[in-house]
């Protein structure tokens, strides 16, 4: 392995060589397209090559396994939810606005009773 490969390290845990092989060869790859003149390698498109190699060694890592297994998992929770349809949404915002509404008037008649109540034994009220 020459120098210049060995300064490549991808995220991984450094020890699966099949990771690093990947991770060189995408790097290569982009850097021979850039050479050719490639329009679409330009050297954003090499640093989106090198993102690219450093996520395949994430995911290769112990962590980035777990957190791809995780991620997998609540994408498969998410499928079983049984969304409401629209009319139920409708129904059920509306009945939020309408106990809301309620609330409020009853909370501002309790106000005004503790409001009375305290202006008559404080002898404010006429």
């Amino acid at each position: 392995m020459s120098q210049k490969q060995k300064s490549l390290k991808c995220q991984g845990d450094g020890n699966d060589e099949g990771t690093r092989f990947a991770c060189i060869a995408f790097v290569e790859f982009s850097r021979l397209l850039h050479l050719f003149g490639c329009p679409c390698c330009s050297k954003s498109a090499w640093v989106d090559w090198w993102s690219c190699c450093r996520r395949f060694g994430f995911y290769q890592s112990e962590k980035g396994k777990a957190w791809f297994s995780y991620l997998s998992h609540a994408q498969k929770e998410v499928k079983q939810v049984i969304w409401p349809t629209r009319q139920e949404t409708v129904q059920m915002t509306l009945i939020v606005f309408v106990v809301v509404i309620l609330m409020s008037i009853f909370l501002w008649l309790v106000d005004m009773f503790f409001l009375w109540a305290v202006q008559i034994l404080t002898g404010q009220g006429g």
